[in-house]
Formats: C-alpha cells, structure tokens, sequence
C-alpha cells in the first residue's frame, strides 16, 4: 500500500514535470526536419513560384486556434498590406487540403472565416491576393501567404506495451500512435523516457501514425515511466505508460 501510494505521487509529479518542460521547449530539441529524414514540401511548385513573382502586395494567415477539439470551430485570418477597397482584387481563404474555397474579401485589410471539423483530422490552409476565383489556385494571383497554417482537429495520442509485466531478461516494444498522420504536416510524434527526460524516439510520417522503440531488459524492480507527445509545438500528450522489470 505505501509502495502504490509512492509509485502514485511520483508518477504524479514526474508526469506534470514533462508536461510543463514540453511546453517550455526543455526536453530535448525536437530533431529538425533534416534530421528526421524527409517530410512532404511545404507547398507545390505552383505556390513556390507564386512566391517568387510577388507584386507590391502581401497577405498572412494565421489561426486562431491551431488544435480545437473534434468540432470546435477555429478562426483564420488573413490580413493584407493593402486596402482591398477599389483595387479590384480580393483577398481569398482556401482549405488546400480539399481545394475548398472558403472565402473573399474586397473591402479593408482583413478577412476571416470560421472552419470546422468532425473527428481527428488536420487540415491546410492558404490565402491569396487574386481576382474573385474561387479555383485554387485562382486567377491573377498577386500574393500568396508564406507560411504553413495547419489546424489539426481533436488531436490525440496513445501510448502501449509488448509486454505488461515484462520478466528481468525481456525487452519491451513501446509504441506511441497518432490519430492523425503526421506526415505531410509540420508535426512529429516523439516517446519520452519520463525519468530521464530523453526523447528515445521519434517519426515524422506514417499511415495511423506509430513510433515505437525497443527498450530493455532493465534492472529488476526498476519503475519506468513512457508518454508520447505530439510535438513542434505540443498538441497532445498521452496517459503515462508505468513498466517494472521483475
């Protein structure tokens, strides 16, 4: 009973500690995308070469909330170097996951627009500066937003074990799955070792999404403790994995 109680408020706090140094970026670095081996470009060549050719022009986009929960609407805004009033061209939001137009503006230096999703899923978005289209991409584009604005609905992760009650010679798989694949996103899924605050592994594409790692044979009686965490930045974190060795 007392041991339990310990191995309770231990893992308690050890718990809070990561949570607290994820979102402090003090772990370990997440490996950049050159480390991690490759990632889907950001955009395709039509958008690159959109960037290049821009006019006196530009338009940013940002999410209000990058990681709602499973049908919460987030708000994207883009904002203009210029007045849109009398110019003839519009601001436009695209959904660049579905090719969806969203929306256009041809007054002031905003446009926004509220999306939602059902489920756990992440989706892209864009915004341009062009004629009235409602074509992705549209017609005499004069500016396209630089940045990746993903927003990633209900995001979750879980985290298992081979073995449960793994015997003093075993070793054990630990895998930590996404409900999203991180793949064509800027996200990676990593596994922490809690007790040393090590990332023991990480991936950055997959179908489900997993990442797993071999770990062992430990000490006899020797506590660990595993959390998966969808990180740069932080979107979800896992319950606690709890492994002894006997």
């Amino acid at each position: 009973m007392q041991w339990t109680l310990r191995r309770s408020l231990w893992a308690a706090v050890a718990l809070s500690t990561v949570v607290a140094l994820v979102a402090l970026g003090a772990l370990n670095p997440v490996p950049t995308r050159a480390a991690a081996g490759p990632k889907m470009p950001p955009r395709d060549t039509a958008h690159v070469a959109l960037q290049s050719s821009l006019s006196a022009f530009s338009v940013g986009l940002v999410a209000h909330t990058i990681n709602p929960a499973s049908g919460v609407s987030s708000t994207l805004i883009a904002a203009a170097s210029q007045d849109m009033t009398g110019t003839g061209y519009f601001i436009e939001i695209f959904d660049h996951t579905t090719h969806t137009f969203l929306k256009a503006c041809n007054t002031g230096y905003w446009c926004n627009v509220d999306v939602t999703q059902n489920g756990c899923v992440a989706h892209q978005y864009f915004a341009y500066i062009s004629f009235l289209d409602t074509n992705e991409v549209p017609s005499g584009v004069q500016a396209t937003s630089p940045q990746d604005v993903w927003v990633v609905w209900g995001a979750s992760v879980s985290i298992s074990a081979s073995l449960n009650a793994p015997g003093q010679l075993d070793t054990v798989t630990i895998k930590a799955t996404s409900c999203f694949d991180v793949g064509p996103t800027p996200y990676f899924i990593s596994l922490y070792g809690v007790e040393s605050g090590q990332l023991h592994k990480y991936a950055t594409s997959g179908s489900g999404f997993t990442a797993s790692d071999n770990i062992g044979p430990l000490l006899p009686n020797r506590l660990t403790t595993w959390v998966a965490i969808i990180d740069n930045p932080a979107i979800a974190i896992s319950s606690p994995l709890f492994l002894t060795w006997s």
